[in-house]
């Protein structure tokens, strides 16, 4: 099992998770159609309330955090790591 998660905190709680079985992946990634850097914005209280900030709402906000992630093309992804998937409809 591959799993991904772009905020740096609420990947420290996935790893800590992932570590309870021996099948998981952890990747401190986000994945889209295009390789990018992105803004993350997300509450100071609830930090899996997150949603990436588009260019024109970066403004400062004394509640919300804002960090930079990094989103790989799942294309990619996929050749360099995964041999097999299976689709579920």
């Amino acid at each position: 099992v591959q799993a991904f998660e772009p905020n740096p905190r609420v990947f420290q709680v996935l790893k800590l998770n992932a570590a309870l079985v021996d099948n998981v992946v952890t990747n401190n990634v986000g994945l889209g159609s295009e390789r990018k850097k992105v803004s993350l914005g997300f509450s100071r209280n609830n930090i899996g309330e997150a949603k990436v900030i588009d260019q024109n709402e970066l403004i400062k906000d004394e509640k919300k955090i804002i960090i930079d992630i990094n989103i790989e093309r799942i294309d990619d992804y996929i050749k360099k790591y995964i041999s097999y998937m299976k689709n579920i409809y």
